[in-house]
């Protein structure tokens, strides 16, 4: 008999790999320990914006982390413009980098971050553009025969002989052989790359809120 699904032990343990995470991701970022929220001066919606993208990435929301770097940035740069004429900003993200870049009011490194962000990591993700994102990479995988009426089981019985080496060889297949594998590869990704790319946007934060914004 299947044992019953217990919603509350779930969400207990579910907080607990949180908890944990946070922890893990603490120890691998030096610079958080030593004043992550010793913020330059922000205006509310911004350090709002970057208070959400923190707590999201320590806990181990990877894709949702890198959505919001996107956020946080596109936030940063419609602040500045705000800073400079005092109204919203109400056009999209890349507008709002050609009106920095045409006004001058940041450097050519600033604005070719920002554009390098928005283009390879930005409107991939926030556009679920899974095989913009995979690209060619390949995983190995191996076919489990299903049988009818013991789905699960054929699942189970095929893992199994997976990790125990029994299922031969494999093969390599891509987004293109198989829509799904192209989500397992983008799992990997997010986690590889959510924390060191964190780590780059929030220096740039950090550096462009010093420089721009002033207590007034």
């Amino acid at each position: 008999m299947a044992e019953k699904w217990d919603g509350v032990v779930f969400l207990k343990n579910r907080i607990e790999a949180i908890d944990q995470q946070w922890v893990e991701n603490v120890r691998k970022t030096i610079f958080f320990r030593v004043g992550a929220f010793d913020l330059p001066h922000m205006e509310p919606r911004l350090r709002q914006a970057y208070m959400d993208t923190y707590c999201i990435t320590m806990m181990g929301f990877w894709n949702v982390s890198i959505i919001m770097q996107g956020v946080l940035l596109e936030t940063l740069v419609k602040e500045i413009i705000f800073a400079k004429e005092k109204k919203d900003f109400r056009k999209p993200f890349g507008e709002a980098i050609d009106r920095c870049e045409e006004k001058d009011y940041l450097t050519d490194v600033e604005i070719k971050f920002l554009r390098q962000f928005k283009d390879k990591i930005r409107n991939p993700y926030q556009h679920v553009d899974v095989k913009k994102i995979v690209g060619e990479r390949k995983v190995r995988a191996w076919p489990i025969p299903l049988e009818n009426g013991k789905i699960g089981e054929s699942l189970l019985k095929g893992i199994e002989k997976v990790l125990k080496g029994e299922a031969g060889p494999g093969e390599l297949t891509s987004y293109k052989n198989m829509r799904g594998v192209g989500d397992v590869i983008k799992g990997t990704i997010d986690e590889q790359l959510a924390l060191p790319l964190f780590c780059l946007v929030e220096r740039f934060v950090r550096g462009l809120s010093t420089k721009y914004f002033k207590v007034t």
